[in-house]
């Protein structure tokens, strides 16, 4: 009930604020979806997944159970959008990530992911896994497209061009993020952004 009341009243003050469509991550999205219905909002609801107990799952076939309801009352529904959400990469395991992954493309659902929020996240990655979270990402196969029906995953050449097409973007991103953990005020913050 707390999520239903505490979206209920987010939902409150995005309509007084002009806002008609949010992304959001957190638990009990069932909930959170009843009270985007209520509200007359549209929003992409991604339940959270991770790799410790959180309150509406222990473990990550709790998750993938919890989303298999989720899916089932909320996938079609004209203005809510069910989503698969891992939380990060340094809060999932490289099993929860390509499970998420997994899910999503069977179910035709969009990912939400935090990824390179901060530079002390970047740095960690780097001494990790050598690389930064976008590029531990794409080594993984997380960004991979969804396999053709009848047809194995395609790697090779398309593979190496998707990787390199990750490479770029993470490039781009990293130039126009500010190196504050704090964006500045009118500061770019994502490839493509823009600044008056």
């Amino acid at each position: 009930d707390f999520v239903y009341q505490g979206t209920l009243l987010a939902a409150l003050e995005m309509i007084k604020g002009g806002t008609t469509c949010f992304a959001d991550m957190y638990y009990f999205e069932s909930d959170a979806a009843r009270a985007v219905e209520k509200a007359g909002l549209r929003g992409v609801l991604g339940e959270t997944f991770i790799d410790f107990p959180v309150p509406d799952h222990k473990d990550l076939p709790e998750a993938l159970a919890y989303m298999k309801k989720f899916v089932a009352k909320w996938k079609g529904h004209p203005r809510i959008v069910p989503a698969v959400a891992p939380h990060a990469p340094y809060t999932c395991s490289k099993e929860t990530l390509l499970a998420a992954r997994d899910l999503a493309h069977r179910e035709g659902l969009p990912l939400l992911i935090h990824v390179s929020e901060t530079c002390k996240e970047v740095e960690e990655a780097r001494r990790k896994w050598g690389k930064s979270p976008v590029l531990y990402l794409a080594s993984i196969g997380f960004f991979d497209p969804a396999p053709e029906r009848g047809r194995p995953g395609r790697g090779g050449r398309h593979g190496r061009q998707r990787v390199r097409r990750v490479r770029r973007g993470a490039r781009t991103m990293a130039r126009a993020v500010p190196r504050s953990t704090a964006p500045r005020a009118g500061a770019p913050v994502s490839p493509g952004a823009r600044t008056r």
